[in-house]
């Protein structure tokens, strides 16, 4: 079994050896994934540990030791940043010379990550609570509190959103104000929340759901039945992509219809997704693999 945490909740899913053909074969437990200057980079949460995968050749190029457990990883400011969720900490990794360059202490239990033109932000799982950090300094300007268990978080339309998995909802952060604005109803568990021109969407993992937000009013505006435990989405190619851990599957939702219009088999536990010219690629942790899909 391998363990996944999610807003510092732990989620146990089987495991299963093999690759599936195209496949590459990364470190134990991927669970986190970014895209950038040509390169997939994995957070691999058993192996604690940050791959860098080739896009061209799918070959793993580099691997930067990090330490601890971690979950989640984005791109932004020049480097590979990155959530320890055992040591209450973001690892900033200079993606050239594949080393750990800066440590910042965040709050309890950090999960999802995301960066914007001068922060990173970081949902702290067990801390209930975001993190900002000034990427110029690497250090924490504000720590913003949210609801219980914060497991997903996305940047859109001058805010960040927040899934709050054990309150059912999402949390409105303005950016200019280190505040939140609003706190949005949603499903079971919200897992993942991502954003497109005009919505923000949700992944309910216990609900089986995706709900679409939008941003005007901050109110759920559609729910999207989609697979079984949906726990990763993400945005790309005109569509919102969603995997579906308990059925090994990706769902695609058409961003202007709402609707499901392609639900596609994958590697085992699905546990994080990105979409980059044309290619959708997925982390299965229960096979530590990475596959691709055309978009």
């Amino acid at each position: 079994m391998t363990a996944v945490l999610l807003g510092g909740l732990a989620f146990l899913i089987a495991t299963r050896g093999g690759t599936h053909a195209g496949a590459t074969r990364v470190p134990s437990g991927p669970s986190g994934l970014a895209i950038g200057n040509g390169a997939v980079w994995v957070a691999s949460s058993e192996a604690g540990s940050v791959s860098r995968v080739d896009e061209r050749s799918q070959a793993v190029a580099g691997t930067v030791h990090v330490g601890g457990v971690p979950v989640r990883t984005t791109l932004g400011h020049g480097s590979v940043w990155v959530t320890i969720s055992t040591r209450d900490e973001v690892v900033r990794v200079d993606p050239a010379a594949e080393r750990v360059s800066s440590k910042v202490a965040v709050g309890d239990a950090p999960g999802a990550i995301a960066a914007d033109d001068d922060s990173v932000w970081v949902a702290n799982g067990r801390g209930n609570s975001v993190s900002r950090i000034d990427e110029a300094s690497d250090s924490v300007v504000a720590t913003i509190p949210v609801g219980r268990r914060p497991a997903g978080l996305a940047l859109g339309f001058g805010a960040v959103w927040v899934a709050n998995a054990r309150d059912r909802t999402v949390s409105r952060i303005d950016r200019a104000t280190n505040s939140v604005v609003a706190t949005i109803p949603v499903g079971r568990s919200p897992a993942a929340v991502t954003t497109t021109d005009h919505s923000v969407w949700v992944a309910n993992g216990r609900s089986h759901s995706v709900a679409r937000i939008d941003p005007g009013s901050n109110s759920v505006t559609a729910t999207i039945p989609v697979g079984k435990r949906p726990l990763a989405i993400t945005t790309g190619d005109g569509a919102v992509w969603v995997a579906n851990v308990e059925d090994n599957s990706v769902s695609r939702i058409d961003h202007t219809t709402g609707r499901v219009t392609r639900t596609a088999a994958v590697g085992s536990d699905p546990s994080a997704l990105a979409v980059s010219d044309g290619t959708l690629w997925v982390a299965s942790d229960g096979d530590n693999e990475l596959s691709r899909l055309r978009t």
